[in-house]
């Protein structure tokens, strides 16, 4: 149970985030559209036989400039907001502290543990190049953060190509969530709609962030509730981080579901290889009632596979899901 302290941190962390987050990314009490997955046609029966979703280790992407695009942006926020400070007093030089901290804790975050010496380094060689102090070495930590994306679109080219094997795959539709995000059950997720504003928008925010961070930072500091603080802090950052994905990605409108795994979670984490690559995931049990329709990508045979498609979900208590076919002409 939170402290009057700590709810008053909360409030005011909150309430500055989601007013910066509504000006980059639009109303965030927009209701969530229905969602569709696009995969090949073998994941596809696996989801729908095993009843579960795969989500996976964030650090295995299939881009992993996707992460480093938002790590670089909070980088030049930092050395930007510095040359605004100046003259520095004590108070600026703890607070550009903390935001060095917080920067390179997210970036450590992200990365491999055999890589934490380097970050480490770095880290305490960035400070010291700006502020000309010592400092105590990076907190050593990783965080195990896996996701599962999804798309506003049904029967997009954009997405089949990629996603679905080129078009041989399907797209599978969950009914629109209410209140909570009900796809997966009875797990504390985090769904997030994807931000492709232009860079120049992103500092934008990260830079209003920062400014106005400074005075709920003092109130923590003179509360000694720092802890907590930094707590908030650091996964809201996160969070926007996991967010952040190129402009030139827009057409795909894509939300993103995060879990993050700590010791008090008892999900196991497994492995698959794919492209001559290892990667870890969890598991989750699929809320079948969640699971609306089956679209048959735009080069898939759809008789025979619409007739098995249905078979298969009859027998594995999927209710009134129907089987369509893309609208799209494609041959490939």
């Amino acid at each position: 149970m939170l402290s009057e302290d700590d709810e008053l941190i909360t409030k005011l962390l909150t309430e500055l985030h989601d007013r910066e987050l509504t000006k980059l990314n639009g109303d965030l009490g927009q209701e969530c559209p229905k969602l569709f997955h696009h995969t090949s046609l073998s994941a596809a029966k696996n989801i729908l036989e095993t009843g579960k979703l795969r989500l996976t280790d964030i650090r295995y992407l299939n881009d992993p400039q996707e992460l480093n695009s938002g790590i670089e942006i909070a980088f030049e926020c930092l050395e930007d907001f510095f040359k605004h400070q100046k003259p520095l007093n004590s108070l600026k030089i703890a607070y550009f502290r903390y935001l060095c901290f917080l920067v390179f804790s997210i970036k450590n975050a992200f990365s491999f543990e055999s890589n934490y010496q380097e970050i480490n380094e770095e880290y305490k060689s960035y400070v010291k190049k700006w502020l000309s102090i010592e400092e105590d070495d990076l907190k050593k930590f990783n965080i195990d953060t896996f996701i599962f994306c999804f798309s506003e679109d049904a029967d997009n080219l954009r997405l089949w190509m990629p996603y679905s094997n080129d078009g041989q795959g399907v797209s599978l539709c969950f009914f629109q969530p209410q209140d909570d995000f009900k796809i997966i059950e009875n797990v504390q997720l985090f769904l997030i709609r994807v931000c492709y504003k232009s860079k120049k928008d992103k500092i934008s925010f990260l830079m209003n962030i920062f400014g106005e961070l400074e005075k709920i930072y003092t109130i923590s500091i003179k509360m000694q509730n720092y802890n907590h603080f930094h707590s908030e802090v650091f996964y809201a950052l996160l969070y926007d981080v996991i967010a952040c994905k190129d402009e030139s990605y827009a057409d795909e409108n894509e939300w993103r579901v995060i879990f993050l795994k700590s010791e008090k979670h008892d999900n196991e984490i497994k492995y698959f290889e794919k492209n001559n690559v290892i990667k870890p995931y969890v598991e989750f049990e699929l809320n079948k009632d969640e699971v609306e329709k089956i679209i048959l990508g735009p080069k898939l045979e759809d008789i025979m596979n619409s007739e098995s498609l249905k078979k298969i979900a009859s027998s594995k208590g999927y209710i009134n899901v129907s089987i369509n076919k893309s609208k799209i002409q494609y041959r490939g």
